[in-house]
This record gives C-alpha cells, structure tokens and sequence, in this order.
C-alpha cells in the first residue's frame, strides 16, 4: 500500500512541475509576461481615443491576476462590453482620451491548460494625462481604419489609425 501512496505522490508531483514549470511562486502562475519593443514609428505620439469606446474594472475572466505586470493595471480600454465578465464593471467611456505608450506586454498560457496550443495576447499598456494607466488587447483595436478607434497624433497632427495586423503584420499606422 506504501508503494503506491509514493507513486501517486509522484505522479501529483510530476503533473504539477508539467502543469507550472518551474516558477516556484505559490500560487503557481501560468501566464508568463515578455515585454516587447515599441517601433520608433509609435514612440513620441499621442493616441487618441476616437470612437465610444468602454472603460471596464474588475474581473475580467482572462487569468492575469497573478501576473507581475498586468496584474496591476485594473482599467482596461477596447473590449466589447458584451464579451466581458459579467464580474466587470463599465466606468464611462475612454473618448476623447489622450494617452502615451509606455509599454507593450505578450502574455502566454504555459502548462497543461495550453495543452491544445497557446496562442500569445500582446497588450499596449498606456497612461492618460493624469497619469492613470490602462491596458488595451491589441486583438480589439481593429484590423483596419474602419473597426480602429485609436488615432495617432504627432506634432498635433493626425498621422492614421492604430490598427493590429495579426502576429505577422503586428501593430501599425495605417
């Protein structure tokens, strides 16, 4: 009976170095977070919030809470309210703000749960003019002028919209 007490031990153990990695944290997280290089074309600009667009706090169901980053940032720009949680809560909407780049995240699910395939989500972190940071799923900001509700100011001009090509055209000025 012994024996198989320690080979099901093992076995718990063994799926749960699978499951997580190595991380070591408790709870164990299985998002991981890479920071990525904003393009020259996108520092120094200003992005405008065109188009009615909702501000949502709370759960939003995608599992960042543990996350070192995003975990942070609980205001989130450019999701359909009607693919959210239904823990979310809408505080206003993001028109007319003005915001800067600071970052941009991707996050990917490792462990048994992306078992199927993972596929990374990169996310804009930006900062309003009252220094209050959101974050923006680069899946929501459209894949052309038309769905975009992101304009792109440089020098007070308009230079396009900010639009997400997929992971092989990426982020772009169009």
């Amino acid at each position: 009976m012994k024996k198989y007490f320690v080979i099901a031990f093992v076995l718990i153990i063994f799926v749960y170095i699978i499951n997580y990695g190595f991380t070591f944290s408790i709870p164990p997280c299985a998002v991981t977070e890479e920071e990525k290089i904003i393009s020259s074309e996108l520092q120094g600009v200003t992005l405008v919030v065109e188009k009615d667009t909702p501000i949502l706090v709370g759960d939003d169901g995608e599992g960042l809470s543990c996350t070192k980053t995003l975990s942070t940032i609980e205001r989130r720009i450019g999701m359909s309210k009607y693919s959210a949680s239904r823990l979310e809560d809408e505080r206003g909407t993001a028109k007319g703000l003005h915001l800067t780049l600071k970052r941009i995240i991707r996050t990917d699910v490792r462990g048994i749960g992306s078992i199927e395939g993972s596929i990374p989500i990169d996310y804009l972190i930006v900062e309003d003019e009252n220094k209050i940071q959101y974050r923006m799923a680069m899946v929501w900001l459209g894949s052309d002028s038309n769905e975009s509700f992101i304009g792109v100011y440089k020098d007070n001009q308009r230079k396009g919209s900010l639009v997400w090509q997929g992971y092989t055209g990426g982020l772009s000025v169009i």
